[in-house]
């Protein structure tokens, strides 16, 4: 049984690294030209500083690297896509080079308190494992390093955070699994860390660059199911995720917090710690099998495999597009 899980979780890496691998061209190209004022008004708000050097994790195009990299001494950037790495413009002037490998940031391939500073972008919902990659984070920190984390957040209610994670799993092949707040404030807890501050925004996401992010939409017919989906989730949508501009375009929006982390001043008690990801990885499944009905917004107990016939048998960097 051990070894058939560990199995699983090999080709379910293999498969987040295939997707991610799949939209690169087109993560590079919506990441480039749309994240600009997100990304200079949360590197201000993190205050970098001359002497630190930086390990951008599943940095995919390295967008958020390349502007980090004026203003401390290095940036490292690391991510399990080896196709997002080759999209990342490489600028003129070998001292705004963001050193860039491809790794699992699950066994982040350097020395412990490595870094004054880890940043991380509207990636976690990617990661099989999130506790062990926040204490992978928490380990290549130094003593008085920080961790920043820019992300989309779940809904607190059930029913809300089943829903979108179904509609955003419906539109990938790889693993996709949106956290809420206090999922992510169990997880600080379990690592080791401490949150020093934190900001909620909007972000909104037209569904022209959603859909071109959606790997299951690759098809014709699995684009018009999506689209479908999402019209007919609209109608029973009360958090206001989806949304119609008056010209008929189709908007979604996310709740998405910013967190600034640091190590506890104490070390975390070892009893009870691994039970944090345990309560975590439950919940998770516990969403999983809530089935939403998108037609009635309804909720109902199923099979994990099962998913609304509305949008096919297909299951994308998460919603807010990444680094």
């Amino acid at each position: 049984m051990r070894g058939q899980t560990q199995m699983d979780e090999a080709s379910q890496r293999r498969s987040i690294r295939d997707g991610f691998d799949q939209i690169a061209a087109d993560y590079a190209s919506i990441r480039t030209s749309s994240a600009g004022r997100e990304v200079r008004e949360f590197v201000n708000w993190i205050h970098p500083r001359p002497g630190d050097r930086v390990l951008d994790a599943a940095c995919g195009p390295a967008t958020l690297a390349r502007r980090l990299i004026w203003n401390v001494k290095r940036v490292h950037g690391v991510d399990v896509s080896e196709g997002m790495i080759h999209q990342t413009p490489r600028p003129a002037g070998s001292d705004a080079q963001v050193l860039l490998t491809v790794g699992n940031v699950e066994q982040l391939p350097y020395a412990s308190r490595s870094f004054q500073l880890v940043t991380c972008a509207y990636a976690f919902a990617n990661f099989p494992e999130p506790l062990k990659v926040l204490r992978e984070f928490t380990r290549v920190i130094d003593d008085n390093g920080r961790i920043a984390l820019m992300d989309v957040i779940a809904p607190d209610d059930p029913l809300g955070r089943s829903r979108l994670n179904l509609i955003e799993g419906l539109r990938s092949h790889y693993y996709t699994r949106i956290l809420d707040r206090s999922q992510f404030t169990e997880l600080f807890h379990g690592a080791g860390l401490r949150l020093v501050s934190s900001q909620s925004h909007l972000r909104h996401q037209n569904w022209r660059e959603w859909l071109r992010l959606s790997p299951a939409a690759a098809k014709p017919e699995h684009a018009s199911r999506l689209r479908e989906t999402l019209l007919q989730s609209q109608e029973h949508d009360r958090a206001g995720m989806i949304t119609r501009r008056p010209n008929g375009e189709i908007v979604l929006c996310y709740q998405t917090a910013w967190f600034l982390l640091r190590r506890l001043r104490s070390p975390v008690r070892s009893v009870g710690t691994e039970d944090i990801g345990s309560r975590v990885q439950a919940q998770f499944i516990e969403d999983g099998r809530r089935r939403i009905d998108l037609s009635t917004g309804s909720s109902q107990s199923t099979d994990t495999c099962a998913l609304s016939s509305a949008a096919g048998k297909n299951r994308s960097r998460h919603p807010g597009g990444g680094k």
